[in-house]
């Protein structure tokens, strides 16, 4: 164990993402592309204790869940606040880390917290409309169709639409989120400027 915790730490500290572990020989060495075996393992550094940074950020929107997580919230958008704006603003798409039962725990106690302008489904439940219509609703299905809350900053042009949560949640629960490492983000705004 001491010999792996080392090579971890070396392999952080060379800013890899973490080790793979392997069988050296046999059966279990060689690698089968698309499939998972219990001799290939992955090691990552925020699988350990003590390594990695952790933020406290509150969730403010949701996804519904696809295949397993189908009837909960699969994930979140995640966000922080900003003094100087006092607006939220997010800051990145949470969807690991989770079991089946916080899942579905979440997805319960985040029900009171739904943000209830973000049902509103606008005028593309109506029907009637058409082609035109018809495609336009299933590019957007199930994103919310409200504007994002007035207490919530995007960035100009908001967000990708696979970005875009199924509700907008209140902010209401703050999460410690931990991560390998942090980077400035290409999409979230928050913690733009600082360098």
């Amino acid at each position: 164990r001491e010999v792996l915790d080392a090579a971890l730490q070396e392999a952080v500290a060379d800013e890899c993402e973490g080790l793979m572990c392997k069988a050296v020989d046999g059966e279990g060495a060689r690698y089968a592309p698309g499939k998972r075996a219990l001799s290939w393992l992955k090691l990552k550094a925020d699988y350990l204790q003590g390594v990695g940074d952790s933020l406290d950020l509150v969730p403010v929107g949701a996804y519904l869940g696809e295949g397993k997580r189908v009837g909960s919230y699969g994930a979140y958008l995640m966000s922080s606040y900003d003094v100087a704006t006092k607006r939220w603003q997010p800051i990145c798409k949470l969807g690991s880390g989770f079991s089946d039962a916080q899942l579905v725990e979440y997805t319960a106690a985040m029900a009171a917290t739904v943000d209830v302008l973000s049902l509103d489904t606008g005028s593309g439940g109506g029907g009637g409309g058409g082609e035109a219509e018809e495609e336009a609703e299933e590019a957007t299905v199930g994103l919310a169709s409200a504007p994002p809350p007035p207490w919530l900053e995007l960035p100009e042009g908001g967000l990708p639409p696979k970005y875009l949560p199924n509700v907008w949640l209140q902010p209401s629960v703050v999460w410690e989120v931990r991560a390998a490492s942090l980077s400035l983000s290409p999409i979230f705004m928050a913690g733009a400027g600082a360098a």
